[in-house]
C-alpha cells in the first residue's frame, strides 16, 4: 500500500511538473542590438548572460541559441542584411515555434549606457512586457543592468549579488545628477524623431535617442512626432536627483493619413493647477501592466497608476503607484480617458481602489 501510494505522488508530481512547463512561454532570445557604442564591449558575452539569466528564473522555456543562429543566417543568406528590425526578428521567432521573443537593444549616450527589452507574445501580435536599465558601461554594470532587465520581466525572481564592480545609477553614484535637478533619457523608433518637453515656462527640445538634463523634478508633458508616424503625447513624471528613460514607438500613419512633420510636432499642453490629475501617470490595464506590477488576474478591469509626483494632489489624497482605479462615483472605469472626462464634471471625486488585494475608498479633493 505504501509503495503504491508513493508511485501515485510521484506520478502526480510528475504531471504537475509538466503542466507547470506547458504553460511557461517558450521565448526566443536575440542578441543584443549595439546603438552607439564603441569596442571594448563583448557582444556574445552580453548575449549569454541574458539567455542565461532568463533561464535561471524558471519562468521561461528557451530556444536553443543554435537554432536561432542558423535562422538568422539563412535570412541573411537571402536578404543580404543583419536581421535587427523587430518585425524580422518576430518573424523569425515564429518560424521556430516560439510563443514570444525577446528583442534587447543597449544604448550609449554620453557616457549612460541604457537596456531596452521587449517580450512580444507572437500569437497575439502584442508586447506582453517590457524592462529598461541604465547606468554605467563598463562590463560589469552592463551585465548588472542585464540582471535588473530579467528581474523587471520575472517580478519576485531574486537574482542574487550583483556582478562585482557594478556601478548603479544613483545619487552620488558613478554618473551624477546635478542637485535640484532630474534627466530624461528618450529611445524609441523611429530614431531622429522630435521630441518636445514642456511645462510652465520650460520648452526643450531633441531628436530620438537623446538625454535632456537640468529638467525640473515634476510632471512635464512630452510629445513626439516623426513625418509618416503617428504623434505620441504623454505625461512624464520626474523625480529630483534621478535619471529616468522612456522609449517611445511611434506607429506607421495608415495610407492617406495626415501627420505632421517632424519640425513641428504637436506639444502637449501643460499640466494646469486645477486638474485632479497632476502628478499622476496612468496607464492602461494590460498583460504589460498587470506584470510590473503583480497585478492578480481577480482585478480586470480599471486604470493603473504608475507613478504619483511628492506633493500632488493625487499623493496627497493617498494614491500610490501600483493603484488599481476600479470605480469613480460608483461607475467602472477602463481607460485613463475615460476618467479624465468623468472627472472633468466635478471638483469632488470617491474612487474605489484596489491596493495589494484590498479595496479602499479615496478622494481627490
Amino acid at each position: 500500500m505504501r509503495l503504491a501510494l508513493s508511485i501515485l505522488v510521484l506520478g502526480l508530481l510528475g504531471l504537475s511538473s509538466a503542466a507547470d512547463a506547458a504553460r511557461r512561454p517558450v521565448v526566443a532570445v536575440f542578441s543584443v542590438e549595439l546603438r552607439g557604442l564603441a569596442g571594448g564591449v563583448r557582444t556574445g558575452a552580453i548575449d549569454a548572460y541574458l539567455a542565461t539569466r532568463l533561464a535561471e528564473t524558471g519562468r521561461f522555456e528557451l530556444v536553443p541559441q543554435a537554432r536561432i543562429r542558423q535562422a538568422l543566417a539563412a535570412r541573411r543568406r537571402e536578404s543580404l542584411k543583419p536581421c535587427y528590425a523587430q518585425s524580422c526578428q518576430i518573424q523569425i521567432g515564429q518560424e521556430l515555434a516560439a510563443s514570444h521573443a525577446l528583442v534587447t537593444q543597449l544604448h550609449r549616450m554620453k557616457g549612460l549606457c541604457v537596456v531596452t527589452s521587449n517580450l512580444f507574445d507572437l500569437r497575439k501580435a502584442t508586447s506582453a512586457a517590457a524592462a529598461t536599465a541604465l547606468g554605467a558601461c563598463d562590463e560589469p554594470s552592463l551585465l548588472g543592468l542585464v540582471t535588473e532587465v530579467v528581474g523587471k520581466l520575472a517580478p519576485g525572481w531574486n537574482p542574487g549579488p550583483a556582478p562585482r564592480g557594478a556601478r548603479r545609477v544613483r545619487r552620488g553614484g558613478g554618473i551624477a545628477v546635478p542637485t535640484g535637478s532630474a534627466e530624461l533619457v528618450l529611445l524609441g523608433t523611429p530614431e531622429g524623431a522630435q521630441a518636445v518637453v514642456t511645462a510652465r515656462g520650460l520648452r526643450r527640445e531633441c531628436r530620438l535617442p537623446c538625454r535632456l538634463p537640468g529638467l525640473p523634478g515634476t510632471t512635464l508633458a512630452l510629445a513626439v512626432s516623426a513625418p509618416g508616424h503617428r504623434p505620441s503625447q504623454r505625461t512624464v513624471t520626474l523625480a529630483t536627483g534621478r535619471i529616468s528613460a522612456l522609449s517611445v514607438d511611434l506607429q506607421p500613419a495608415a495610407q492617406g493619413e495626415e501627420s505632421p512633420p517632424a519640425s513641428t510636432p504637436v506639444a502637449a499642453e501643460p499640466p494646469r493647477e486645477e486638474d485632479p490629475l497632476r502628478g499622476l501617470t496612468l496607464v492602461a490595464l494590460t498583460r504589460a501592466s498587470r506584470t510590473r506590477f503583480s497585478l492578480p488576474e481577480q482585478v480586470n478591469f480599471g486604470v493603473v497608476v504608475a507613478a504619483v509626483a511628492a506633493g500632488s494632489r493625487a499623493a496627497r489624497a493617498g494614491l500610490k503607484a501600483g493603484d488599481v482605479l476600479l470605480e469613480l462615483g460608483g461607475r467602472k472605469l477602463e481607460s485613463p480617458a475615460e476618467l479624465r472626462r468623468r472627472l472633468a464634471a466635478g471638483r469632488r471625486a470617491s474612487l474605489l481602489v484596489h491596493r495589494q488585494g484590498k479595496s479602499l475608498y479615496l478622494t481627490l479633493n
